[in-house]
């Protein structure tokens, strides 16, 4: 399943910012006022935002997958040109600073 970029967005602003600081929030204030189950609630806050980044790190990692290599692309015939291309800048780097 794919998600557009604002959903993916809004959900990571949840996970990173929101929930987080809400759990904060209600822990901080239950020790002031008295609620209840603040122990709880913060590590409800800690699992469910770490299952959130999971799942949010999994859509990442296949987003960048899907992005960045055409699926008929040999990534071992460029790997030993770009090595080459590498070598080739740092002689020429070289040579450059000799002069």
């Amino acid at each position: 399943m794919k998600i557009s970029d604002r959903v993916y967005d809004i959900l990571k602003w949840v996970v990173v910012i929101v929930l987080p600081a809400l759990a904060t929030c209600y822990v901080a204030l239950s020790g002031i006022w008295g609620w209840p189950y603040a122990d709880q609630v913060a590590k409800t806050a800690a699992a469910v935002c770490t299952l959130l980044g999971a799942l949010l790190g999994i859509s990442t990692a296949q987003y960048n997958k899907d992005e960045k290599k055409p699926p008929d692309y040999d990534w071992e015939d460029d790997t030993d040109t770009y090595d080459a291309a590498l070598v080739n800048a740092a002689v020429q780097a070289e040579e450059q600073n000799q002069e």
